[in-house]
């Protein structure tokens, strides 16, 4: 059907975004964190945290009165942007725990060398939390991919994502497509989830071993 196979591309592209928008700034907000000794860090921290805490209807709600005012209701832009907020969190916590498990004093002796701020955390820090990086991203793409609250609020038509055209379809009849299209996405799920814990089992056997 070409229906669905548009909203699934959308959802894939909305996903793939998400993730490419949403790995770097939680990376570098959770790098922020972790070395900053300023005491509204774990304000921010939590203010980064919210759209995990408060209910999804909360966030769609808001979300959706204020891209009403901005043009950005039915805009792939708008549906990047509000999945970002909501990957955001998930990227910062498994950023935070690599980092967590890094010896920062690598880092340290980078820039007494010589290395500027930014040259020696990608070219020292980065690739020692590289499989928690890569763990948020996953985290990231399939909480685009699956996320359906604020896509009700935000998308419509031919701008339907998956899991809304999947909802839609649900209300107004049964057939074999949703549940051939629900097995497919658990597997997605499973995948994803796998994977992340793979990278994170091995970020957590490279920080095992000696310096």
């Amino acid at each position: 059907s070409s229906e669905w196979a548009r909203a699934a591309g959308r959802s894939l592209q909305a996903a793939v975004l998400t993730a490419v928008v949403s790995v770097p700034v939680g990376v570098a907000a959770a790098y922020g964190i972790h070395n900053s000794r300023s005491r509204y860090a774990q304000t921010i921290k939590g203010a980064l945290m919210t759209p995990m805490i408060a209910p999804v209807i909360v966030v769609a709600i808001g979300i959706y009165y204020l891209y009403a005012g901005m043009g950005l209701v039915n805009s792939l832009l708008g549906l990047v942007l509000a999945h970002t907020v909501l990957s955001i969190p998930f990227v910062l916590l498994t950023s935070l725990a690599g980092l967590e498990r890094f010896d920062s004093s690598q880092e340290m002796v980078a820039r007494t060398l010589g290395a500027t701020r930014f040259t020696a955390f990608r070219t020292v820090t980065l690739p020692q939390i590289k499989p928690f990086v890569l763990a948020s991203g996953l985290f990231a793409f399939v909480t685009s991919f699956d996320e359906v609250v604020v896509a009700l609020f935000i998308s419509r038509g031919s701008s339907s994502t998956l899991p809304r055209k999947m909802f839609t379809s649900l209300r107004d009849e049964l057939n074999p497509t949703i549940s051939a299209i629900s097995t497919l996405l658990i597997g997605l799920s499973l995948c994803v989830a796998l994977l992340a814990a793979f990278y994170v089992w091995r970020g957590d056997k490279r920080a095992a071993l000696p310096s």
